[in-house]
């Protein structure tokens, strides 16, 4: 897909529709598999966009870094950058509005960085407030002390996705 401008002006409904073909078709050569989706930032905005519109697309989400309350971090990156790009309108979904589209069998990790000024606490908090409201138990870690990156440290990744596909049962 395109990179867009970096500001959540690409987490559409056509983008999510596309992601959502490919992991199909994933699907349908794998049907034993379970389906894991793993976003990072925006694309853990993908995930969970997809997750409220196709809720039997995957068996556990893991978002990473999610900026999960979209109108909320806009303003929160429009206040810390003071770049003009931010406020300006874009036709991206909120995955917090779509969070009671999501089934209430998936299995999620929502993973932040403590000290993340890009995608703050409270964001992620938001969306794993919706989802335990709906009655999905989320794991929800907040990493002492990282930022925004937690991809460059794997281990707090790795232990979340190892922890997620132990849960999941095997398909017959």
């Amino acid at each position: 897909g395109e990179h867009g401008q970096a500001n959540g002006d690409n987490f559409t409904l056509d983008r999510v529709a596309a992601l959502g073909n490919q992991i199909q078709q994933i699907t349908k050569t794998y049907p034993r598999a379970n389906i894991i989706l793993v976003g990072d930032g925006g694309g853990a905005a993908l995930v969970a966009n997809l997750a409220g519109l196709h809720p039997e697309i995957a068996d556990a989400i893991l978002l990473i870094g999610c900026p999960c309350a979209l109108p909320e971090w806009r303003t929160h990156m429009a206040t810390r950058t003071g770049d003009p790009m931010w406020p300006a309108a874009v036709n991206s979904l909120d995955p917090l509005k779509f969070a009671g589209g999501v089934s209430t069998g998936l299995q999620v990790v929502v993973l932040v960085g403590g000290e993340d000024q890009v995608t703050p606490v409270r964001l992620s908090r938001a969306y794993v407030e919706a989802l335990t409201l709906r009655g999905i138990a989320t794991d929800y870690r907040i990493v002492p002390g990282a930022g925004h990156d937690l991809l460059q440290n794997p281990d707090a990744a790795m232990s979340a996705l190892t922890h997620l596909a132990a849960r999941l049962p095997e398909k017959p």
